[in-house]
């Protein structure tokens, strides 16, 4: 009712349907593909392929090598230095070189 009074030429009221009447159909559209993600159209999500990833991830932590934990230990340098300044390491200070052997 308000558009009646507003527009103030055929043309233009039928221009104005004509646009609000195709952003409609063109948000039911986008609405009908979010509600249907997974298929074979090209804008589709791979769930085939992701699947896939999924299962060599799987199939690679039953790897024995991945279920062990690592050992780490520091060189005695590295210690006496956090010992020593254990408030505060001077990173500028420090170099790989001199620390580690």
């Amino acid at each position: 009712v308000l558009a009646s009074q507003i527009v103030a030429t055929m043309w233009l009221a039928g221009a104005i349907s004509f646009f609000v009447t195709c952003a409609f159909w063109m948000l039911f559209y986008i609405a009908q593909e979010i509600d249907q993600p997974f298929g074979e159209d090209p804008n589709d999500l791979q769930v085939r392929r992701m699947q896939e990833d999924f299962n060599r991830s799987l199939i690679h932590l039953l790897d024995p090598l991945t279920q062990t934990v690592p050992a780490f230990s520091l060189g005695e340098t590295i210690s006496e230095a956090l010992l020593r300044n254990s408030s505060y390491l001077n990173v500028k200070d420090f170099t790989f070189e001199d620390h580690c052997a």
